[in-house]
């Protein structure tokens, strides 16, 4: 499949909603897969290493003029979507995860560049057409690590007799 070039009409069930800050030059599109960029604004979902999966669009969000963070975009975060996907499905694709292969369309692992997980499929519509869990892909998020403590030991005396 092509990526979105008109907006698209994403069936879902309710869930979460959140405003991410759009990346500079880029166009989300209605019912679009979004993922977050390296420094953490919304984009266009691809299979990119870096990206990490943010949620599906509510509305069009175009900064494709604008610096990064001049316009929000709103995802829902928390719902089964129904998406296209790349290669055929069988029932056997139940249960397991589907990576981002673009921004309306999703992948088996095996297909996947960078692994960019979505979601789990919960459901197998048509063969190239799913239903998919993002809520546990969204929720897990980047990995972060904490601030590290490093102790130094006091500096030890030794004294000589004499």
């Amino acid at each position: 499949m092509t990526a979105l070039t008109t907006d698209r009409n994403t069936s879902h069930s309710e869930g979460d909603q959140l405003s991410i800050l759009v990346a500079a030059a880029e166009t989300i599109y209605a019912g679009s897969l979004v993922c977050l960029d390296a420094d953490g604004y919304a984009v266009a979902a691809a299979d990119t290493s870096g990206y990490i999966f943010a949620g599906v669009a509510m509305k069009q969000a175009d900064n494709s003029g604008g610096a990064a963070g001049a316009v929000s975009v709103i995802v829902h975060r928390r719902c089964r979507f129904r998406l296209a996907s790349s290669t055929a499905l069988t029932q056997a694709a139940v249960g397991g995860l589907v990576y981002v292969d673009d921004d309306q369309t999703v992948q088996q692992a095996y297909d996947a560049t960078n692994d960019v997980p979505v979601g789990m499929v919960t459901r197998v519509l048509e063969a190239y057409v799913c239903e998919v869990d993002i809520d546990a892909v969204v929720r897990a998020g980047r990995a972060w690590t904490g601030p590290t403590t490093t102790t130094t030991a006091a500096p030890t005396t030794t004294t000589t007799g004499g």
